[in-house]
């Protein structure tokens, strides 16, 4: 009889139970087996209490939820409001099977064209073989693991290969487990690097500056509160973990360091400051791209849309020509879906001249009176636009140098077509700035004395401007050096990894030696 009375009692606080959570807007989360993650900081920081309604299925052991085997349980957040009234919320855990295929990555992380480079897949334990299947521009490359490494719970697979031509390479891949091979969803971008020291080009994160910054941002196996940041957690290499995020507890190095490539990798920092540097045609050696992303990284991609650090870096481009040092180009984007009518004159009863389409770019001549923008379309039609409806941004013209490449000489017309007046005839090897770019294969320039016209594109080698040479080393410096602090204190560690990042960028030193300060950077003065 007892035994009916505890079965009826259990069935009742059961059902009761999954009538409540249900009665409530509950949040639901995914993990798959293995994983881990946390819902909130009051969980981390003790402020609340979080409880598992089902260990055998999810733990909850310091505010971090840890998925144990499959299947689906709730769990519970205890708190008390400013009355001390109990408040709880109930939160549903699903997990899944385990993921079987974790990270991919590639040694060296930037191979160059003709390297031999491995290729790394980093699996469950499970899995007893992978399959590369590698698509290249001569067709699908498939190799199976030629070599299996243990790492904890996990396996890494590696195959070796060459590719001759640059570019991204799609991976993707398939598992072995048993008898049986499945796809794998995620996939890998191979990039392979062009063989160029200097150049305005996407790139990735050499070897070198992988391990730099896994130095200086520490190693951290378990989730912890970061050093600087309130409120922030990480893991592994820096890797900050929101709140509801999914990620792996209780890492080996290997995974720290797999993890950190995945986010340099594919994360908005690479993403922000190759869009910089090749939207701005800038010519950046590898050594100070590493520079500039190891900075991104530790701080944000902010600072490369406002900053005085990124003045100084656009300004490099007011040096190359002599003729004109403030040359700078307004750029304007259509930002209303039904277009933008173009106009003869600054206000709404002159001519419609056109209809502009919607994300079309244009060149703002000047700022006209209330509200409106003189501008200049690529067919080069002059006219007046609501300022509104116009998303503007600043570039700087004169940052590329154009040499004739013609042996006869390249002929300077005043307008981008062939039936236009003659200016004059440039000689072979000679230089001109190249102002605009937007003419339907012909460059607009300016030669050394100052005549401006139109070269056609094909016979002039255009060459962006080379940084390395240009920038000034104390102004860079010293906007760079400002970046010492956190929340709102002077950080001598902070201050030690700029002067490191400088001595990578000014002369490739990637040591880790900072408090000399053996290259004498001009200090602020709160040091």
């Amino acid at each position: 009889m007892k035994k009916y009375v505890f079965l009826l009692i259990f069935f009742i606080s059961f059902f009761s139970l999954k009538n409540y959570v249900f009665a409530q807007n509950v949040e639901g989360f995914v993990l798959h087996k293995g994983q881990s993650m946390f819902i909130s900081s009051a969980h981390l920081q003790n402020k609340e209490l979080l409880t598992s309604e089902d260990e055998a299925i999810v733990s909850a052991s310091n505010g971090i939820i840890t998925a144990i085997s499959e299947g689906e349980t709730f769990c519970k957040s205890e708190s008390l409001d400013s009355d001390d009234n109990k408040i709880e919320k109930f939160y549903k855990i699903k997990v899944l099977p385990p993921k079987l295929m974790k990270y991919a990555f590639s040694e060296p992380n930037n191979p160059k064209c003709g390297e031999t480079l491995t290729l790394s897949a980093m699996t469950d334990a499970s899995v007893e073989q992978v399959k590369f299947l590698i698509n290249t521009k001569n067709g699908s490359l498939e190799k199976i693991s030629e070599q299996k490494v243990s790492d904890g719970k996990n396996v890494i697979n590696k195959v070796r290969l060459k590719v001759s031509d640059f570019g991204v390479y799609k991976v993707n891949f398939q598992v072995k487990t048993g008898s049986k091979w499945q796809n794998v969803v995620d996939s890998f971008n191979l990039k392979v690097c062009e063989n160029s020291a200097v150049k305005a080009t996407e790139r990735r994160a050499s070897d070198k500056c992988v391990e730099y910054i896994m130095a200086k941002e520490g190693f951290k196996s378990a989730l912890s509160a970061d050093c600087y940041a309130k409120n922030v957690y990480d893991i592994g290499c820096g890797n900050v973990v929101k709140p509801g995020t999914a990620f792996f507890n209780n890492i080996t190095r290997a995974e720290a360091k797999a993890l950190l490539l995945k986010r340099l990798n594919d994360g908005h920092y690479l993403r922000f400051l190759n869009n910089f540097i090749v939207g701005n045609n800038l010519n950046f050696s590898q050594n100070q791209f590493d520079a500039l992303l190891s900075f991104t990284y530790n701080l944000g991609p902010s600072w490369l849309t406002d900053s005085n650090l990124q003045k100084v870096i656009l300004n490099i481009k007011n040096t190359v020509s002599e003729n004109d040092k403030s040359a700078m180009r307004s750029i304007g984007t259509v930002i209303s879906d039904i277009g933008l009518r173009l106009r003869s004159q600054p206000n709404t009863k002159s001519e419609i001249l056109k209809v502009l389409k919607f994300n079309e770019q244009v060149d703002v001549l000047n700022e006209a009176e209330n509200g409106w923008y003189k501008v200049k379309t690529k067919d080069g039609q002059e006219g007046f636009c609501f300022a509104q409806y116009l998303s503007i941004k600043n570039k700087y013209t004169n940052s590329n140098i154009g040499t004739v490449n013609s042996d006869n000489g390249l002929r300077l017309r005043s307008q981008p077509n062939k039936n236009s007046n003659v200016l004059s005839v440039l000689k072979f090897n000679e230089q001109v700035d190249v102002i605009d770019e937007n003419y339907n294969n012909w460059y607009k320039v300016k030669t050394k004395d100052g005549q401006e016209g139109f070269c056609f594109a094909e016979f002039l080698t255009v060459k962006p401007i080379d940084v390395e040479n240009l920038i000034s080393e104390s102004d860079f410096a010293n906007e760079f050096l400002a970046y010492h602090n956190a929340g709102g204190k002077f950080v001598k560690g902070l201050l030690n990894r700029r002067i490191e990042e400088l001595q990578m960028f000014f002369y490739n030193d990637y040591s880790l030696d900072g408090a000399k300060n053996k290259y004498n950077f001009s200090l602020p003065s709160c040091s």
